[in-house]
């Protein structure tokens, strides 16, 4: 899967027609029942901010797979961890902002439905699940597979997109929607537990003595840093904005006491 690679390949762009088409069939979808939803709901209208951000969300998206951080994910931990950086902390939260307003004010869901989903989005298990794929993911195996093959790495993107708006759902969600955390310092402290693992794992990355994934140790170097001191760097990538995007979170929550 990796081949060598000239340096000029760090400002690479890689197309991707399965990912392209994903992101244009999910604007059209959303645009479409976003449309609709105005029309049919005069008094409940979802408001053009909500659409501005799933646009931008998937654009996110696009930016984190297709750009040069994408096309060089195989090449050096540090655009990989970019790369998900951009998915979990930024993208997830941004579709979520648009998606809310429309689950809001759709349909009823029915008593099978509504049980899964009131299971999946209490903190616990949102806050277990989006945890145990973060984890998991970053295991030394489990990350050199993905980067070995195309179906993998593909669903290790779905996977951290899809755990990761499980994870802001019970933060951003209205209280109609997420009754189990009652006050915004109950979030907050949802949001200490998250961040807290998350930078347990940056740490350990970015403080490991040897190089953990053999992968990057025989990728073509386009960059003068040594495998280990890309991890170094993948680890400080993980753990501060991560840290920024909980603080950033945290002051808006108590701020709006």
């Amino acid at each position: 899967m990796i081949a060598p690679l000239p340096v000029a390949s760090l400002w690479h762009w890689k197309w991707e027609a399965p990912v392209a088409i994903a992101i244009v069939a999910a604007q059209v979808a959303f645009t479409g029942m976003w449309i609709h939803r105005r029309a049919s709901s005069p008094d409940a209208r979802p408001r053009w901010p909500a659409l501005v951000a799933f646009t931008i969300g998937l654009a996110v998206i696009g930016l984190s797979i297709m750009s040069p951080i994408g096309a060089n994910d195989e090449l050096l931990l540090s655009m990989h961890m970019l790369e998900h950086d951009l998915l979990i902390w930024i993208a997830a939260p941004l579709l979520l902002v648009g998606v809310i307003p429309l689950r809001e004010r759709g349909r009823a869901l029915q008593a099978p439905e509504r049980s899964l989903v009131r299971v999946v989005t209490h903190p616990v298990v949102a806050l277990g699940i989006s945890s145990a794929v973060l984890w998991a993911w970053h295991l030394p195996w489990a990350y050199d597979r993905a980067l070995r093959s195309e179906t993998v790495h593909a669903l290790e993107h779905a996977s951290f997109l899809g755990a990761y708006m499980l994870y802001w759902w019970p933060i951003m969600a209205p209280a109609s929607l997420t009754p189990w955390l009652r006050g915004n310092a109950s979030r907050v402290v949802y949001l200490l537990a998250g961040a807290t693992q998350s930078a347990i794992l940056a740490s350990l990355i970015a403080f490991h003595a040897d190089v953990l994934y053999a992968t990057y140790t025989v990728a073509p170097r386009v960059t003068s840093l040594s495998p280990l001191a890309d991890q170094r760097l993948a680890g400080m990538l993980m753990l501060f904005p991560g840290v920024v995007v909980h603080i950033i979170a945290a002051i808006y929550l108590l701020k709006d006491k």
